[in-house]
């Protein structure tokens, strides 16, 4: 298995690198993908922050826009990634849990976190 890492906005498997436009949040790694949640700063109108790379280095997807009737005007980007059990979520400001499909990036279902 490769060995995965980030520093500021750059994953590192084994000796390549993967650049992205802001520094990362956090990472983890589903099998043969890795999911890559990057940092937004307030003020930023980035949103739609979890992006999925393959072992060698290919963008498979960016994860959905959430549709306004599913989640409201509000919208913020993510802080948190999750992955119990085969599901796979993020958390946004609000405590709003949305689940994806791993291999689309496509929202599946929504909760809040208490």
């Amino acid at each position: 298995m490769s060995k995965v890492s980030y520093n500021k906005n750059t994953v590192y498997i084994d000796s390549m690198e993967v650049n992205f436009k802001y520094n990362i949040l956090e990472i983890e790694e589903v099998s043969d993908k890795i999911l890559v949640l990057l940092k937004i700063e307030p003020g930023c109108s980035e949103l739609d922050n979890l992006y999925c790379i393959s072992r060698d280095g290919k963008m498979l997807w960016r994860i959905e826009a959430v549709d306004e009737n599913y989640a409201g005007k509000l919208r913020f980007p993510y802080f948190g990634i999750s992955s119990i059990n085969l599901k796979h979520s993020v958390v946004d400001f609000y405590g709003r849990r949305f689940f994806f499909d791993i291999e689309t990036g496509k929202i599946v279902g929504k909760d809040i976190v208490k």
